[in-house]
């Protein structure tokens, strides 16, 4: 058996074990796969509670959101040795609390700011609130950094330098964020923070010069893609959203030769004008907008997070964890609205390696059924087959996918120069 052909049967029984109605049903799937699924481990997120790990989904505040990237009450962990167990298997868990690039400026001005505004204090009070302190002692900043990294001038870098000292600091003190924090922060904590952190922003810079920000660039590069070409299709056609649809999928197969779920439900919710999210409410005049091609960025950084989220939750870089489930705060409605869209079902990661492979909550042929009709998903039903999947990674490339990228921001603002009635500059 080829290597090609290993892992397109692996990933359709990861499929067929993910995509169970049931963790009854899964764990059953999973022992007829057990074959070639031995080296997986999978977290199955339930609807109902019960399962030996809860799962966590708030709206704290009137835009705090706190959420894992699970569907559900609670996690059931499904591998070879429990399939094969007559007995219960315990699990290690292991939880990172993220924090996004609104969370982390809030978290600032509260340590910083002499004079806190009434809305600075309500958010203080929402997070001491809804966080307690062992979870504000560990809040993880990385995250925060990959966002923060992508324009990286000495203004960003002193204002990440002052983020991770305070977030630091909550960990030095016994009632994080509670009343008076600031001034404890600035008398008792600040030095001994900023010289700490200037160590940790001092090393984070090494791994970004090392590489770390070119793979992130390039990562997000398709979800980028995938929102430019649905506006395209948007705004240069007056064919059907279902016709549209049908040449994004297209588009996935044939040009960026990835097949991205995520980005495919929030552009769906682009071109059918559904808005379940706000981002897609935002995205209807992103012509109109002074810089297009800035905001479209920022969409496809909003998807990323998520997706670095997703690869973080291999436990293969922590000794003694069998699996992670990590939470993530934001007040970023558009964030949030993308996390609810796409729940995950289950994810699955790779004991022997550092992939992890999300599945979404909707099911893949079902969904898009819905969506273009059972005549158009026929049509395309066979780019989900074993020779489509081998002819993608193929001729899946980093250079594919920039040079998609440079036309379709070439095509999108050619559509905003033909709006305004005068030629594109270029």
């Amino acid at each position: 058996m080829t290597k090609e052909y290993a892992e397109y049967e692996v990933q359709r029984a990861l499929h067929y074990v993910c995509s169970a109605e049931s963790h009854t049903q899964a764990l059953e799937r999973f022992k007829e796969e057990v074959e070639l699924l031995g080296d997986w481990r999978i977290m199955y997120a339930s609807a109902e509670s019960g399962g030996p790990f809860a799962l966590e989904r708030e709206q704290f505040s009137g835009q705090g959101f706190v959420s894992t990237l699970l569907r559900g009450k609670s996690v059931w962990i499904i591998d070879k040795t429990s399939a094969l167990s007559e007995t219960r298997v315990n699990y290690m868990l292991v939880s990172s609390l993220f924090m996004d690039s609104n969370t982390a400026s809030y978290i600032r001005k509260l340590s910083y700011v002499e004079s806190v505004s009434e809305e600075l204090e309500a958010i203080r009070a929402d997070l001491q609130r809804t966080f307690c302190a062992d979870d504000l002692a560990r809040l993880n900043s990385y995250i925060y950094l990959c966002e923060a990294q992508k324009k990286w001038i000495p203004k960003t870098r002193q204002r990440c330098k002052e983020t991770i000292a305070a977030v630091y600091a909550l960990s030095l003190d016994e009632a994080p964020l509670s009343e008076g924090w600031g001034t404890r922060y600035r008398n008792r904590y600040q030095d001994q923070a900023e010289t700490w952190a200037e160590n940790w922003i001092a090393g984070f810079e090494q791994t970004r010069e090392g590489g770390l920000d070119v793979a992130l660039t390039q990562q997000v590069a398709a979800a980028e893609c995938m929102i430019l070409r649905a506006k395209i299709l948007e705004n240069s056609s007056t064919a059907s959203p279902e016709a549209k649809m049908e040449a994004l999928l297209k588009f996935m197969h044939d040009e960026l030769r990835i097949f991205m779920l995520r980005e495919l439900i929030v552009c769906a919710d682009i071109l059918f004008h559904t808005q379940k999210t706000s981002l897609s409410r935002k995205l209807n005049s992103v012509l109109d907008k002074k810089d297009p091609l800035l905001f479209i960025n920022n969409c496809a950084w909003d998807l990323y997070i998520l997706r670095i989220m997703e690869s973080l939750a291999n436990p293969q870089r922590l000794k003694g964890a069998d699996f992670c489930l990590d939470r993530l705060i934001t007040f970023d409605e558009d964030l949030a609205d993308i996390m609810r869209l796409t729940e995950l079902r289950a994810v699955a990661v790779h004991l022997g390696s550092h992939r992890a492979y999300p599945f979404f909550n909707s099911e893949l042929t079902g969904w898009l059924a819905g969506l273009i009709g059972h005549r158009r998903m026929a049509a395309f039903a066979e780019n989900l087959q074993e020779e489509a999947f081998n002819h993608r990674a193929d001729f899946r490339s980093v250079e594919n996918v920039q040079r998609v990228l440079a036309q379709d921001r070439l095509r999108l603002m050619e559509l905003k120069a033909q709006k305004l009635g005068r030629p594109l500059k270029t």
